[in-house]
């Protein structure tokens, strides 16, 4: 590890951290470690310290609110001091150290506060840094999304957090018919919506503000900020060197799947085939096994080609990656750098960094001067190959059958199209939308279903239905029954008429008008009996 000294390298500062009356600074950094990796909420561990000051009050310093601090930002400012490099125009080397100078920063949320102890005076409080969206898993609904793209329902769903985010994508995503949050947290549910679609995200840091950024393609990270990290040199370790540089950098190449294969079935197009796959496999041995995922959830044979080629470039990218570290102070998950000097000469490239890790402990302080350990681990993959995250979040599952209403146009009593389907407003659903728009049109089974015959009994809108889900997927509903309840109840009194069993219908619109059909069988006595005579059929 390299020690920095300074009375500056790095600083906290932020609304988080408490203010006492008269006392400039309450808290200094004296560690900090963390990990940030693509599609993963990063959490970084701050140690801070009060000063060791023997004027200033201990009780108070030893007593700060700590829920005062929970919810609020905190900003990491780790100074740059350049890599030395020459500045054209400037006689012989004069500030040539300062070539990207600057500084990085790591901004977010506090989500948890501890005081620790006390030592010599100085107390020691631990908090954890987490980026916005980890606020995000603190909250949980059901809720329905109809016809919209996942962009629009990213927008909606971070829309409510009132952070920064930014869309930097570049493929077209088209309307999705119909997307629930079933059960889960809005974190849960927009991850596996980014993670099935194939979108990366990661934090930029700057300004104090932390911003949530898209991505969809390669071309959409770009280089580290500092000029001096654009390009970092490899030095073996043990070598005494004076600038920061990469110490050990491992490359790995790995076996993997080189075909994925979906499919679907769609019910308006029963004998259409949904088969969607995608080839790209690597220049190894063994190159030619076949992933296969079914169901594929989707309908159109090119939704199935977007998937397939989705999972092969997430199975593809796994295949080339690499690990390194050393004392550097500016490895940025979602930037790019290019290693130099190390030698395997095919290492030397342009990377993405995929997942970065930073550890920097304070050693000791002299006049004023703090001196620090640093240390960061990464892994990248090459620039050019497409990162998809990892599907970590699978879709919920429902647990059953369960009820639901069937709805309709205001004043409408039957609401149908051509396949007999109904929409329904579920009791779990909270939103204000009770008609045809509650719910995408949803099938219905019969007692009999064939080409131009069987059995129809439409539910009218008001009936209560049961409800299940094709695959237990809470965006594949289907009707399976009908049931009574309070404001709905049987046609004819119970238990009162319970030997008769039968169908009545009623006109519409109104129902003044009821046609039944109804059988009993029971004894004079009022006891059924078993045996040859007829049942008595009423008609009118």
């Amino acid at each position: 590890m390299l020690n920095f000294k300074t009375n500056r390298t790095f600083s906290v500062s932020g609304p988080a951290l408490p203010e006492l009356e008269g006392i400039a600074s309450v808290l200094h950094l004296s560690a900090i470690q963390g990990t940030e990796q693509l599609s993963t909420l990063y959490a970084y561990e701050l140690w801070l310290t009060t000063p060791a000051d023997p004027l200033l009050p201990v009780d108070l310093l030893t007593n700060l609110d700590l829920k005062a601090m929970l919810g609020k930002e905190l900003t990491v400012t780790i100074q740059l001091d350049g890599m030395g490099s020459f500045v054209a125009g400037m006689a012989g080397q004069v500030g040539a150290a300062h070539l990207g100078a600057g500084a990085r920063e790591i901004s977010g949320v506090v989500t948890a506060a501890s005081y620790v102890d006390q030592l010599n005076r100085q107390s020691r409080y631990r908090v954890v840094l987490e980026p916005w969206f980890a606020l995000a898993r603190e909250r949980t609904d059901y809720r329905i999304f109809q016809r919209k793209s996942v962009l629009d329902i990213l927008r909606e769903v971070f829309g409510s957090y009132l952070y920064s985010f930014e869309m930097r994508v570049g493929r077209t995503y088209k309307p999705l018919r119909y997307q629930v949050q079933y059960g889960e947290s809005d974190f849960a549910f927009a991850q596996r919506l980014m993670e099935e679609h194939g979108i990366t995200w990661f934090f930029e840091h700057s300004q104090g503000v932390h911003r949530l950024v898209l991505v969809d393609g390669p071309g959409a990270h770009r280089a580290v900020e500092s000029i001096a990290y654009q390009t970092l040199a490899y030095y073996p370790p043990g070598q005494k060197i004076d600038r920061e540089h990469v110490d050990h950098f491992e490359a790995t190449e790995r076996l993997q799947s080189g075909v994925w294969t979906t499919d679907d079935f769609d019910f308006e197009k029963p004998g259409a085939t949904l088969t969607a796959q995608n080839r790209l496999p690597r220049d190894t041995a063994h190159n030619q096994f076949e992933r296969y995922e079914w169901p594929g959830d989707y309908t159109e044979t090119e939704d199935g080609r977007a998937f397939a080629l989705v999972r092969m470039e997430e199975i593809h990218a796994q295949g080339e990656r690499a690990k390194g570290e050393g004392n550097l102070r500016n490895v940025v998950c979602g930037t790019t750098f290019a290693l130099a000097g190390h030698p395997m000469a095919s290492a030397n490239r342009e990377y993405l960094v995929i997942a970065s890790e930073l550890d920097v402990t304070e050693t000791g302080e002299t006049t004023g001067f703090s001196a620090y350990a640093i240390r960061s681990k990464f892994v990248v993959q090459p620039s050019t190959t497409v990162f998809r995250p990892l599907r970590t979040i699978r879709k919920p599952r429902t647990r059953g059958p369960q009820t639901a209403i069937v709805t309709g146009p205001a004043g409408a009593e039957i609401w149908t199209n051509k396949n007999g389907e109904v929409t329904l407003k579920f009791h779990w659903d909270r939103s204000d939308v009770k008609d045809q728009n509650s719910s995408c049109w949803v099938r219905v089974s019969y007692p009999w279903a064939g080409s131009n015959f069987g059995g129809i009994h439409i539910p009218r809108v008001g009936t209560e239905v049961i409800v299940d889900f094709e695959n237990g997927d809470p965006d594949r509903p289907i009707v399976t029954g009908r049931v009574y309840n309070a404001m709905t109840m049987p046609p004819w009194t119970l238990p009162a008429n319970a030997t008769q069993s039968g169908i009545l219908t009623r006109s519409t619109k109104g129902g003044d008008t009821a046609t039944p059909m109804r059988s009993a069988s029971k004894t004079r006595k009022g006891r059924s009996r078993s045996g040859s005579r007829p049942s008595v059929i009423w008609m009118r």
